[in-house]
């Protein structure tokens, strides 16, 4: 176990300053040039840990200019992105911090083909680039599994005895490609 730590801190290591951009370059070039690879306009979505937007983007203001220096992970429907919801409330449990859901209004996603997606392809991948730049339209907090439209899968799933697959209250940042 100690060996495979320090193989590890050895490999992270090797992601400094200088190949971490060149790693940027390269995924960017691939997701605009790669047969197969499409453009995504419409809604997608993100669950994450709450409290990154605003640890990330602090004092951002509605109307404000904002860009995300990674690559920014979303799906195309909200059950695409379910998992991750359902991920997140197990660390929402220990840590009493409930998931954020980001909504971005798409111009240029990319859309991730079943065969580059592997066994995740019922995520329904949209990947934006880094450096996107996106309008923060507002926050909004969420009390209720229906202004997601996830009642009845919440429902189904509790009745098969699925894991943290509960509601819990969070918010939602609104943000849209420029």
């Amino acid at each position: 176990m100690k060996d495979m730590a320090k193989q590890m801190t050895g490999m992270i290591g090797m992601l400094d300053s200088t190949t971490i951009p060149k790693y940027k370059q390269d995924l960017k070039y691939a997701l605009e040039t790669t047969p197969g690879i499409k453009t995504y306009q419409g809604t997608t979505y993100r669950w994450q840990r709450g409290g990154t937007f605003s640890d990330i983007f602090k004092d951002v203001k509605v109307g404000d200019t904002i860009t995300d220096k990674s690559f920014v992970s979303t799906s195309s429907e909200i059950m695409g992105a379910e998992y991750f919801r359902q991920d997140l409330n197990k660390m929402y449990r220990a840590s009493g911090n409930p998931p954020e859901l980001v909504v971005i209004k798409s111009k240029n996603g990319k859309i991730i083909p079943k065969h580059l997606a592997g066994s995740r392809f019922s995520e329904k991948e949209i990947l934006h680039n880094a450096d996107t730049q996106y309008r923060y339209m507002g926050t909004k907090d969420i009390t209720s599994s229906d202004e997601l439209g996830l009642t009845d899968y919440i429902n189904g799933a509790k009745a098969r005895h699925i894991a943290f697959v509960d509601f819990v209250p969070c918010k939602a940042i609104y943000l849209e490609e420029i």
